[in-house]
């Protein structure tokens, strides 16, 4: 769902809602404030995931962004 784009507004924020949504939804609570004092980090995190190149290939860190969220879900304060 999350692809690096040319505009700086607005994909993070509106990737991470979906996500804090869909999670509510499905009965896991997610610290919406751990991810906003980490912004920079989760973004960085996203980019490291989809790091899949044409010409390099799949350079592609998931490790980033599973911790994050998994330290989002178990500190749902």
């Amino acid at each position: 769902m999350w692809k690096v784009h040319p505009f700086r507004e607005g994909n993070t924020r509106t990737i991470i809602t979906f996500v804090c949504d869909f999670a509510d939804e499905h009965g896991f609570k997610i610290n919406r404030s751990l991810l906003e004092k980490n912004s920079v980090y989760l973004r960085t995190s996203l980019v490291a995931a989809n790091a899949v190149f044409k010409d390099i290939g799949d350079k592609s860190q998931i490790q980033y962004l599973y911790k994050i969220i998994l330290d989002a879900i178990a500190n749902n304060n």
